[in-house]
């Protein structure tokens, strides 16, 4: 099951405290026709998707005796190996603190198919006393197995795994992407020494994954060799390169930045763009602003990626864009301003929302609670109990960020709504900020 509980299985938890408290299940010792019940329902637990409720149900209704039988068929090694993928599955959903201690086991004991899902329940819960042991996998000549080890370290988060997954990112596929997208996650510099290394691999994917991994925790070290790579035949290394190259805070990183917005391929020409976008030197928007005027088809990329940049050169752009004759470029523009929150778009903002033609929608609404002005609480109150519904639901989720008695004032008028859309965003806001 993946995320939060289905509200089957929630009602099945509540049954099953229900005859607890009511005295069934307090047995300490299970019947061999229980513990063989639970074996079948285990083995009808798929590798990924739903947990069905009927097995959840299964070990539920035999107490604790139940989860410690699905512990014990976790690390067994004789079981059926899609029955300890079940008991992996249900006692990692059930029963985290309980369930590392045996998926550990299971995750040395194997088959392959077994410490797959291992390492991916360990991944979900995340606890560090699994490093070690996942690291360890990451040196499986079975790359599958190598790339669920990686994907469960960048979950876990553990620093201390930074330097083996950097050794990883050479690895066929799997698990060098995957190895990527861990060092990622973690965001380590400890690694960087190995990937820089690979800059000058002779695989262009290996460059290019290097490339990518690098963009989460720049390197001015690697400033050089980025910049040769964004130079490179092939256009996966020249797109990674943009990525590692965006972050470093140099204006030797500008120049090829620059030069890849002219390039042939679309795709290196849009990590430039976003590269920019993460650019901590201001000149980085000048950039963004003129290929915005210049290219229409780059537009919309050029907007996103002016999102949450804060300098003067950004946000001027970002307002312009909200006069655009097409409707999305107003949206993407209100939507960018709102995560830059600089407090000279709210005039412009609530002008046009006030418009007649109602010029722009609900992001415009939702970036004035970003921007947490208070000059916008007029506005929003005057929407909330407006006819319009979607102005009005919006408007009481951007009330709901604004930490100011006028918008609780507001927020608790819209509990008597005629709308129950309304009347439950508002309810909700509310509760946020208890």
């Amino acid at each position: 099951m993946s995320g939060k509980l289905s509200r089957a299985t929630v009602a099945l938890l509540l049954m099953s405290a229900f005859a607890l408290a009511c005295g069934r299940s307090t047995s300490t010792e299970m019947s061999e026709a229980d513990a063989s019940a639970i074996r079948l329902a285990l083995g009808t637990v798929p590798a990924t998707g739903e947990i069905p409720d009927l097995v959840i149900s299964e070990v539920l209704e035999r107490g604790e005796p139940g989860k410690r039988e699905t512990a014990r068929i976790a690390a067994d090694g004789t079981a059926a190996p899609e029955v300890r993928i079940g008991a992996i599955r249900v006692l990692r959903e059930l029963d985290p603190e309980r369930a590392v201690d045996p998926i550990m086991a299971a995750l040395k004991v194997g088959p392959i198919e077994v410490q797959i899902a291992a390492a991916a329940a360990l991944g979900r819960i995340k606890d560090r006393r699994a490093a070690p042991a996942l690291i360890e996998l990451l040196d499986s000549e079975d790359l599958s197995l190598a790339g669920s080890a990686a994907t469960a370290l960048g979950l876990i988060g553990d620093s201390g795994a930074a330097k083996a997954l950097a050794r990883t990112v050479g690895r066929d596929n799997p698990a060098g992407s995957a190895a990527v997208v861990a060092l990622e996650a973690i965001q380590s510099s400890a690694a960087n020494e190995q990937l820089i290394a690979y800059l000058s691999d002779l695989s262009p994917e290996v460059r290019a994954r290097a490339a990518s991994a690098l963009s989460a925790s720049p390197d001015a070290r690697a400033l050089q060799k980025l910049v040769e790579l964004s130079r490179d035949k092939n256009p996966a290394v020249r797109s990674a390169s943009a990525k590692a190259l965006g972050p470093i805070d140099s204006d030797d990183a500008l120049g090829p930045l620059r030069a890849m917005l002219s390039d042939s391929d679309l795709r290196v020409k849009r990590a430039a763009i976003f590269a920019l976008g993460r650019s901590p030197i201001e000149r980085a928007s000048q950039l963004l602003t003129s290929l915005m005027r210049r290219e229409t088809d780059f537009q919309i990329d050029c907007i996103r990626a002016l999102g949450g940049r804060q300098d003067r050169v950004a946000v001027d752009g970002l307002i312009r864009a909200l006069d655009d004759p097409d409707r999305f470029v107003r949206d993407s523009a209100s939507v960018s301003l709102g995560k830059s929150r600089d407090r000279r778009a709210v005039p412009r903002l609530i002008a046009g929302i006030e418009r007649t033609d109602r010029r722009l929608g609900d992001e415009a609404v939702l970036a004035l609670g970003q921007i947490g002005d208070v000059a916008a609480i007029p506005l929003l109150s005057r929407l909330l109990l407006g006819e319009e519904l979607r102005y009005a639901v919006a408007s009481a989720r951007s009330l709901g960020m604004l930490d100011y008695p006028e918008a609780r004032s507001a927020l608790e008028a819209a509990l008597e709504s005629r709308s129950p859309e309304v009347r439950e965003t508002a309810a909700a806001a509310l509760s946020a900020k208890m």
